[in-house]
This record gives structure tokens, sequence and C-alpha cells, in this order.
């Protein structure tokens, strides 16, 4: 089947048509009688290698080194109900299914139908002008809005999070409270103690409320639909690095920045296996970066 790919012909149509829309292994030797009391064999350096090298993606795909203990990960705890506007039919729905087919295959719950959209994608030409007087009419600016504004990216996301507790309750300023003069900048929360040290666990984690992701039409002109619609769902399933050098790094956020010969195809092993680790690690534990590693190294050494 030929991929679904943008033309330089559609434009003049694409153009009126973008909105701004808040829408194989072999058997095993036979056993020595003494197998039962041997370990089985573990290539330690191998092993190593594999964790030095995920320990750079992480950084990054993240820009956050494993070692850093204070920025949680960010993270979806609600359904996600997908919107996409302002392509043609063929088009949209091909980016919709592919974007769709991506958050299932990771077993991310999604939204049933009719419900509210909060991964809003949104195909427009001339997106800075063009968002910069949506947010002057509607004076909504959130963390990262300028960012976003003026970026020159193909694909721009805005995250919309908050901070919540364990309970999903929302994050409140700790004012003078001991907490705050320990912890300075972590938000607290009313109520009685948890019983976990803070010192452990993190007081508060970000949840993504939505996502906004603005796809600028004249350059994306001649890039297959799949490979746009993984890189989407990569860049909005937790917040990732969109303007760092990734080289010769296996990730789908490479799409943008190689040659049309060397562009991935879709998401990478090492992306899936991210992305999964992200939602099978405890976003509230300080050691989840350290966790997300090691998940992937038992996914990928299989």
């Amino acid at each position: 089947m030929v991929p679904l790919r943008l033309a330089k012909n559609f434009l003049g149509l694409l153009l009126l048509a973008a909105g701004l829309v808040w829408a194989d292994t072999p058997g095993a030797p036979s056993a020595e009688p003494d197998a039962g009391k041997q370990l089985p064999q573990i290539d330690v350096k191998a092993r190593r290698m594999l964790e030095r090298r995920l320990d750079s993606y992480l950084f990054k795909v993240t820009h956050t080194s494993v070692a850093i203990d204070d920025v949680p990960m960010v993270q979806w705890s609600k359904p996600i109900c997908p919107l996409v506007t302002g392509l043609p039919h063929d088009l949209g729905q091909g980016l919709f299914d592919d974007f769709t087919q991506v958050i299932d295959s990771l077993n991310r719950p999604r939204g049933q139908e009719g419900c509210r959209p909060n991964f809003v994608i949104i195909v427009m030409a001339h997106p800075e002008a063009r968002l910069r007087e949506f947010w002057r009419r509607h004076a909504s600016y959130e963390e990262g809005t300028e960012k976003f504004l003026s970026s020159s990216d193909p694909v721009r996301v805005l995250y919309n999070k908050r901070d919540v507790d364990f309970n999903g309750a929302r994050a409140q300023d700790t004012g003078d409270m001991l907490l705050d003069r320990i912890f300075r900048g972590v938000p607290g929360f009313a109520g009685p103690s948890n019983g976990v040290s803070p010192r452990a666990t993190y007081v508060a984690v970000p949840r993504l409320e939505n996502v906004i992701v603005v796809v600028d039409l004249e350059k994306i002109v001649g890039y297959a639909i799949a490979p746009l619609a993984e890189y989407i769902a990569m860049a909005g399933l937790t917040r990732v690095d969109l303007d760092t050098s990734y080289g010769e790094t296996p990730t789908i956020l490479r799409l943008f920045s190689v040659a049309e010969k060397d562009r991935p195809a879709g998401l990478s092993t090492w992306d899936r296996s991210f992305l999964k680790a992200v939602y099978a690690t405890d976003q509230s534990s300080r050691m989840q970066r350290v966790a997300v590693v090691q998940h992937m190294v038992a996914d990928l050494s299989h």
C-alpha cells in the first residue's frame, strides 16, 4: 500500500481546510546434572553498555539526566480523546488512525465516542501569526506558551498539566510551611500525611490535562502520514525535548532533522520500550528514571 503522503498539489486545498479548532529462539541445550545449582549466565559487559546507551537516550529524549531526582516525569492519567483537524478527509482520517493505533498498542486508555477532545492535532499554514492572534484574544497563557508560539519547528507541542498528589488532588502553595523551607518550590497538599517520606517520593506529580499539537502545513509536504502520526504520539504521551540534536539515536524524534533517505518509518524499538516503561513505573518515585532504564534493559534484552 502506498503510504499516505502530503503532496504539493494539495497545498491550496489544505490552506483553506486549515483551521484553529480545539479539536523467532533456538532450543536450550540439555541440562547438565548440576544445572539446577547454576545461575543463568549474564553478559554483564553487554548489559552495562546497553544501560549507558539508554541513559544517553533518556537524557536526550527528556532533557534530564537519569541521576536527576527532583523533576517528575510527565504522564497522562485520564483517557486520551484525540481530535485531528485541518486536513482533507482521507489524510486526516489516516493521521487519526495511525495515531490511535500507537495509543492502543501501548495500552493507553482512550475516551469513549463523543468524549471531549484533550489531544488536539491542528494542521495549519503560517501557524505563528494565527496562534498569536488567538492567544491575544483569549489571554490564556500556560507554562511554555511563548516557546510554543514562537517555535519554527514543523511540529510544536503545548503541554497543559497540573500537579496532583497520590490521590489526584490538586496541588496548593505550601506558603511558609516547614515543607516549603526544606523542599523549596515543591507544592504541598492539605490533609494528613500518607506516611511516605517526601525524600523518597514526590509530594506532587505532573498529570497532563490536555495537549495541543500544531503542525506547520508547509513544513511537512513530502512527509508520509504514518511516521508523522507516530512522531506526534511520542511527543504527546510524555514531555519530550523536540529541540535537541539526536544524531544517530534510534528515535522517531529524528524525523525532521535527517535526510529523506534516513527518515525513520515510525517509532523505534527503543521509543516503544521507553513509552511502555514510563507508564509501567511509579511516577511518584524519585527513582523513576532509573526504573525506566532498568525496565527498558529487561525489555530490550529479550
